[in-house]
């Protein structure tokens, strides 16, 4: 990737909340890398690093006035995240606060302030969370099933009715499951077993699902902060084929130079096995399909991911 592509990206400088979080230590990086100016805001910091700023609990209420002197661009990635075990009394009062109240709170901060562009990242569950025959576009009527994905869909249109009222340049990114180096959630649950258990009962699985590495996902940000068709555009992207589950067990089990045994367990009775563990959820995602338009983003902003998914496998899994 030569430098050249981003000579203008070079003078903006970039607030990016959420800067300690998976996505956020690999953006912070692929930024610095480029030579963007970067500012970190995050919950709570012991560093004292230069322009790293603590901002606390992030809500309707949250001061940040403090960060966002002489900002271009707001990388909105900090929010209250999906967890497949809430353990939150009310966890939908928890994604309204943090999710819907935080996000417009900070954008109406960085009106005030001047910032031209806002680039929020949400998911591509607001879309839904399975396919059947045709993959996901942004254009899709949207179909949230939980406190999280709708959280952000609210967001989502909060954000472009604020936009369409101030001038702001709103960008929506939907990545599906997002992978790479100590990455946590279902892709880290995925490696253990297969680096710890032999067999597999996934052999009839024939799923399509779309995921995206942490480092494409940065490449795209990078290319929305003054690309001028992203402004106003919901975005979804995605590494360059989808995979199966099956075959996302050969590729981690080949990057682990170990062997997985795929056993052929019909569907139903996985089914049955995942609601008889409490694993509902986890063996459906398994099972189910999930693929994204691939070729939609380069239709709106010219962009694809540089790293292919072979290569993007060897530099996750250590």
């Amino acid at each position: 990737m030569k430098f050249e592509k981003y000579s203008m990206q070079k003078e903006s400088r970039v607030l990016v909340t959420g800067a300690n979080g998976f996505v956020g230590r690999h953006l912070c990086a692929y930024f610095e890398k480029y030579q963007i100016q970067i500012r970190k805001a995050i919950r709570e910091d012991d560093s004292r690093k230069n322009e790293v700023y603590e901002v606390g609990d992030i809500c309707g209420t949250t001061c940040w006035d403090p960060v966002l002197s002489e900002i271009n661009c707001v990388v909105h990635l900090a929010g209250h995240v999906h967890v497949l075990q809430e353990k939150s009394v009310k966890p939908s009062a928890s994604f309204q606060v943090v999710n819907v109240d935080g996000t417009i709170n900070l954008a109406r901060q960085a009106v005030r302030a001047g910032v031209k562009r806002f680039i929020f990242l949400s998911s591509i569950k607001v879309n839904g969370e399975k396919t059947e025959g045709n993959p996901f576009c942004a254009d899709d009527p949207p179909a949230p099933s939980d406190p999280y994905s709708m959280s952000k869909l609210e967001a989502e249109k909060a954000l472009f009715r604020l936009g369409k009222k101030t001038g702001l340049e709103v960008v929506v990114i939907r990545p599906p499951m997002v992978y790479g180096p100590a990455a946590k959630g279902n892709f880290s649950r995925l490696v253990w077993l297969v680096k710890n258990m032999k067999v597999l009962p996934f052999g009839n699985v024939k799923n399509k699902r779309s995921l995206l590495y942490v480092n494409n996902l940065c490449d795209l940000i990078l290319h929305c902060i003054d690309h001028e068709k992203a402004a106003g555009q919901v975005i979804t992207a995605c590494d360059t084929h989808d995979l199966s589950t099956p075959e996302l067990i050969h590729l981690i089990a080949k990057c682990l130079h170990t062997k997985c045994y795929l056993l052929p367990m019909p569907i139903n009775l996985l089914l049955l096995w995942g609601q008889l563990l409490g694993k509902n959820t986890e063996i459906s995602r398994l099972t189910e399909s999930l693929q994204i338009d691939h070729d939609e983003v380069k239709r709106k902003i010219g962009w694809h991911p540089p790293v292919k998914v072979n290569e993007a496998f060897i530099r996750s899994i250590v």
